[in-house]
């Protein structure tokens, strides 16, 4: 077989009927309806897991703002701990158990949502007992994201390529995680509008779209009122302006300056109201504290990555492993184009294969940076997904031309290309998809179960409840926040004192003093480092007032962390009840304090993840 010369297009081999039939399918509007239909269905079995982790703090939110019956100025300010707090607003949500003791003095953490927010009224407005409901209208948005991602992906690639990426975009098991939580609709509102934005912006620069001029900005704007994920955009319209966009220069940029405008404008808008991240270190504002960001890039990108080129809940060597291996799908699509085997044939309106591909690869490589700024999660993804799916989906036809066009070695790599996009991202989504709902269901059933266990009953009427240790700072403050959902607030305060994955041995040198120390310090358990940085390290003795005692570090380590802390109690404030968390029994404990001079060790046990 003669090889095709570099730069040209290899010969198309005769088709099947079939094959012909397919290929006119996906030539039709019904091809971009029916695998968005399909991502929807996948996704359905989440319509049955009804409030989840934060939506039920979410719907007392939203319920509380709607008994009023005004617009108050905190109202769409939902997500979020704490907004342009002093010092004194920390230590005084400290006293009253609303953070935990060991909280940044500058801690501040809140993002403005209006529109997402806005969505949840609506839910709680007009259908608040039907959670499934609110799934529904969660998997409206999903719908509509990949109808917009399908239309990109066809002005790019052809329709038979975008067939294949949205149908892989479609079944990615990291979308179902996305969509199954109901606080997190707003990274897919985001998400509908990057995409929109994208296809708008594309057809006033390649199509003579006039409208696209206002109608992009405001796409992008609408995207920024849902979140700040929507700066995410500009990963794909320098590309695009680089690549895509042919026109003269000047024209590239005069394009781009009523979107940059909408983003200068917000930006100084969001900061002004005192939005953003300070004093923690799983929320990285980028703005706020560049260097943190930067670490935190160096530590989190490669996970990002692995999540979208290999298997999202696959950690460790094996994930990482994985996923250099899908990338080599990428090094087949480009060698492959190279040798003139691209299935994406030229044609009027469509940007050459190459310049395609590099603005997608160069696209995903871009979105996964904001997706840094935050603790790594699959349903922050979806930005990232729209350069990479399209990228996947062109390795698996472009492995298959190499197959049939290529020399044996490249036929040997057009088969590993696509074998391995085949498995990675068509059959193991097959297999984990359906598994994601029990999963999440769950973890949320355990954690009611372990937060039953917390005594809230007349024993602790009207008391100071202190946990003095828990494995896990975000599962025990959700247990905490369970229990005052379900009964009320039956202590007149309750704080988590502690929370570490190792044992930790307390001990009592006198009658109103209590030392815990854990194996390796506290603030090694990720969690507990939300409310906290690593660049605001303790000092000896720096203590923290609550409700009938001072808490601080009665010794720190090294690097900051307190590696022993000192609790001086008394009774003036009313009693106080000690609670532990026993591992080995999976529950918490009311616990009487040893006799003075005595130790004791308290586990821990494995957290829930």
């Amino acid at each position: 077989m003669e090889t095709p010369k570099p730069g040209s297009q290899a010969p198309a081999p005769a088709t099947s009927p079939r094959a012909g039939r397919l290929a006119e399918w996906t030539r039709s509007p019904a091809a971009l309806v029916t695998l968005a239909a399909l991502g929807v269905r996948w996704a359905a079995p989440t319509i049955g897991l009804g409030l989840l982790l934060d939506d039920r703090m979410h719907r007392d939110f939203v319920q509380l703002h709607l008994m009023v019956g005004e617009l108050q100025a905190d109202a769409f300010d939902m997500f979020g701990i704490a907004r342009n707090q002093s010092t004194g607003d920390v230590r005084m949500k400290a006293y009253v158990g609303l953070l935990p003791w060991w909280s940044s003095d500058d801690f501040s953490v809140s993002f403005l949502r209006p529109l997402a927010v806005a969505t949840h009224y609506l839910d709680y407005g007009l259908w608040p007992e039907l959670p499934w409901l609110m799934h529904v209208h969660n998997l409206l948005w999903y719908g509509a994201m990949l109808l917009l991602v399908g239309a990109l992906y066809r002005r790019l690639l052809g329709p038979g390529v975008a067939a294949l990426a949205l149908l892989i975009f479609a079944l990615d098991e990291a979308h179902v995680d996305g969509v199954a939580w109901l606080a997190g609709r707003n990274t897919v509102m985001t998400s509908v509008f990057i995409a929109a934005t994208l296809l708008v912006h594309d057809r006033g620069c390649r199509g003579g779209l006039a409208r696209a001029i206002w109608l992009s900005p405001l796409l992008l704007l609408l995207g920024f009122l849902s979140s700040e994920g929507a700066i995410a955009t500009w990963a794909y319209l320098l590309p695009h302006a680089w690549l895509i966009d042919r026109r003269p220069v000047a024209e590239r940029v005069n394009s781009l300056m009523p979107l940059a405008a909408v983003t200068l404008a917000w930006q100084m808008l969001y900061r002004g109201m005192g939005y953003g991240a300070r004093g923690s270190e799983l929320f990285v504002d980028p703005g706020a504290s560049p260097l943190r960001f930067a670490l935190a890039l160096i530590e989190r990108y490669p996970i990002v990555l692995q999540g979208q080129l290999g298997i999202p809940h696959l950690a460790g060597l094996v994930g990482m492993a994985t996923a250099l291996l899908v990338l080599g799908v990428v090094i087949g699509t480009v060698v492959s184009t190279a040798r003139g085997v691209s299935p994406c044939a030229p044609e009027p309106g469509r940007p050459a294969a190459g310049r395609a591909l590099a603005f997608l690869l160069v696209g995903m490589l871009l979105a996964a940076v904001p997706v840094c700024a935050v603790e790594v999660s699959p349903r922050l993804l979806f930005p990232v997904s729209i350069g990479a799916c399209g990228l996947l989906g062109h390795g698996v036809v472009a492995g298959v031309g190499l197959v049939r066009a290529g020399t044996p070695g490249l036929r040997a790599l057009g088969a590993l290309t696509a074998v391995t996009v085949g498995l990675v991202h068509l059959a193991v989504p097959l297999l984990v998809a359906p598994l994601v709902p029990g999963q999440l269901r769950g973890i949320d059933e355990r954690i009611a179960k372990s937060a039953s266990t917390l005594p809230w009953d007349e024993r602790v009427q009207g008391s100071v409840l202190a946990v003095l240790n828990a494995p896990n700072f975000f599962i025990a403050s959700l247990e905490l926040q369970d229990r005052v959902q379900k009964d009320g607030a039956v202590p007149r305060v309750a704080y988590l004192l502690g929370t570490s994955e190792t044992p930790v041995k307390l001990s009592r040198p006198g009658p109103n003093h209590l030392m815990l120390e854990p194996v390796g310090g506290y603030l090694s358990e990720r969690w507990a480092t939300m409310v906290r940085a690593a660049d605001d390290p303790f000092e000896k003795h720096d203590m923290r007032r609550l409700a009938g005692m001072l808490v601080g570090s009665d010794e720190v380590t090294p690097d900051g962390r307190p590696a022993r802390i000192l609790i001086a109690h008394h009774d003036r404030d009313g009693p106080i009840h000690w609670v532990i968390w026993n591992g080995e029994r999976r529950r918490y404990e009311l616990f009487e304090l040893p006799p003075v001079g005595s130790e004791v060790l308290l586990t821990s046990g494995i957290p829930l993840r």
